[in-house]
Protein backbone atom coordinates (compact mmCIF):
# COMPACT_ATOMS: atom_id res chain seq x y z
CA UNK A 1 0.00 0.00 0.00
CA UNK A 2 2.82 2.38 0.86
CA UNK A 3 4.39 1.69 -2.55
CA UNK A 4 1.22 2.79 -4.34
CA UNK A 5 1.02 5.94 -2.26
CA UNK A 6 4.64 6.82 -3.08
CA UNK A 7 4.02 6.07 -6.77
CA UNK A 8 0.94 8.32 -6.71
CA UNK A 9 2.92 11.13 -5.10
CA UNK A 10 5.67 10.78 -7.71
CA UNK A 11 3.12 10.93 -10.53
CA UNK A 12 1.43 14.00 -9.09
CA UNK A 13 4.79 15.70 -8.55
CA UNK A 14 5.90 14.96 -12.12
CA UNK A 15 2.62 16.22 -13.58
CA UNK A 16 2.87 19.33 -11.42
CA UNK A 17 6.37 20.06 -12.72
CA UNK A 18 5.20 19.53 -16.30
CA UNK A 19 2.28 21.93 -15.84
CA UNK A 20 4.45 24.51 -14.10
CA UNK A 21 7.22 24.29 -16.70
CA UNK A 22 4.74 24.49 -19.57
CA UNK A 23 3.08 27.53 -18.04
CA UNK A 24 6.44 29.22 -17.48
CA UNK A 25 7.56 28.56 -21.05
CA UNK A 26 4.27 29.82 -22.47
CA UNK A 27 4.67 33.01 -20.45
CA UNK A 28 8.24 33.39 -21.75
CA UNK A 29 6.90 32.92 -25.27
CA UNK A 30 4.46 35.79 -24.78
CA UNK A 31 7.29 38.01 -23.56
CA UNK A 32 9.85 36.89 -26.17
CA UNK A 33 11.17 39.75 -28.28
CA UNK A 34 13.16 38.00 -30.99
CA UNK A 35 12.41 35.20 -33.42
CA UNK A 36 15.45 33.33 -32.07
CA UNK A 37 13.99 33.42 -28.55
CA UNK A 38 10.59 32.28 -29.84
CA UNK A 39 12.27 29.48 -31.80
CA UNK A 40 14.07 28.22 -28.72
CA UNK A 41 10.91 28.32 -26.58
CA UNK A 42 8.75 26.59 -29.20
CA UNK A 43 11.40 23.88 -29.49
CA UNK A 44 11.49 23.42 -25.70
CA UNK A 45 7.68 23.25 -25.56
CA UNK A 46 7.63 20.69 -28.38
CA UNK A 47 10.19 18.55 -26.59
CA UNK A 48 8.45 18.84 -23.22
CA UNK A 49 5.05 17.95 -24.67
CA UNK A 50 6.46 14.98 -26.56
CA UNK A 51 8.13 13.66 -23.41
CA UNK A 52 4.80 13.89 -21.57
CA UNK A 53 2.70 12.17 -24.23
CA UNK A 54 1.05 15.23 -25.74
CA UNK A 55 1.94 14.58 -29.37
CA UNK A 56 -0.52 17.08 -30.86
CA UNK A 57 0.95 19.96 -28.86
CA UNK A 58 4.44 18.76 -29.72
CA UNK A 59 3.57 18.77 -33.42
CA UNK A 60 2.08 22.26 -33.10
CA UNK A 61 5.14 23.71 -31.39
CA UNK A 62 7.69 21.88 -33.54
CA UNK A 63 5.91 23.16 -36.69
CA UNK A 64 6.26 26.71 -35.34
CA UNK A 65 9.90 26.02 -34.52
CA UNK A 66 10.45 24.80 -38.11
CA UNK A 67 8.90 27.99 -39.53
CA UNK A 68 11.01 30.21 -37.25
CA UNK A 69 14.19 28.26 -37.94
CA UNK A 70 13.67 28.77 -41.67
CA UNK A 71 13.10 32.49 -41.09
CA UNK A 72 16.14 32.96 -38.85
CA UNK A 73 18.42 30.61 -40.80
CA UNK A 74 19.13 28.45 -37.73
CA UNK A 75 20.01 25.27 -39.62
CA UNK A 76 20.93 23.17 -36.60
CA UNK A 77 17.62 23.90 -34.89
CA UNK A 78 15.77 23.44 -38.17
CA UNK A 79 17.10 19.90 -38.50
CA UNK A 80 16.43 19.17 -34.83
CA UNK A 81 12.89 20.55 -35.07
CA UNK A 82 12.17 18.35 -38.10
CA UNK A 83 13.43 15.30 -36.22
CA UNK A 84 11.40 16.22 -33.15
CA UNK A 85 8.36 16.72 -35.37
CA UNK A 86 8.95 13.32 -36.93
CA UNK A 87 9.22 11.73 -33.48
CA UNK A 88 5.87 13.26 -32.49
CA UNK A 89 4.19 11.96 -35.64
CA UNK A 90 5.79 8.54 -35.08
CA UNK A 91 4.56 8.41 -31.49
CA UNK A 92 1.13 9.42 -32.78
CA UNK A 93 1.33 6.45 -35.20
CA UNK A 94 1.29 8.67 -38.28
CA UNK A 95 4.19 6.83 -39.85
CA UNK A 96 4.07 8.38 -43.33
CA UNK A 97 4.14 11.90 -41.92
CA UNK A 98 6.95 10.88 -39.57
CA UNK A 99 8.99 9.49 -42.47
CA UNK A 100 8.45 12.68 -44.47
CA UNK A 101 9.62 14.84 -41.56
CA UNK A 102 12.68 12.64 -40.99
CA UNK A 103 13.47 12.92 -44.71
CA UNK A 104 13.12 16.72 -44.57
CA UNK A 105 15.48 16.87 -41.61
CA UNK A 106 18.02 14.69 -43.38
CA UNK A 107 17.77 16.80 -46.55
CA UNK A 108 18.37 20.03 -44.63
CA UNK A 109 21.28 18.46 -42.77
CA UNK A 110 22.85 17.39 -46.06
CA UNK A 111 22.32 20.80 -47.67
CA UNK A 112 23.91 22.47 -44.64
CA UNK A 113 26.89 20.14 -44.96
CA UNK A 114 26.21 18.81 -41.48
CA UNK A 115 25.19 15.23 -41.99
CA UNK A 116 26.18 14.50 -38.37
CA UNK A 117 23.09 16.42 -37.28
CA UNK A 118 20.83 13.77 -38.77
CA UNK A 119 22.71 10.81 -37.37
Amino acid sequence: MLRYFILLLCCLFTFGLYAQTTTELEQQLINANTDSDKLSIHYQLAELNLNHGNESKSIEHSNKAIELAKTTGEKTLLVSAYLLNGNAYYKDREYRKAAAKYRNGLDYAKSAGEIELAI
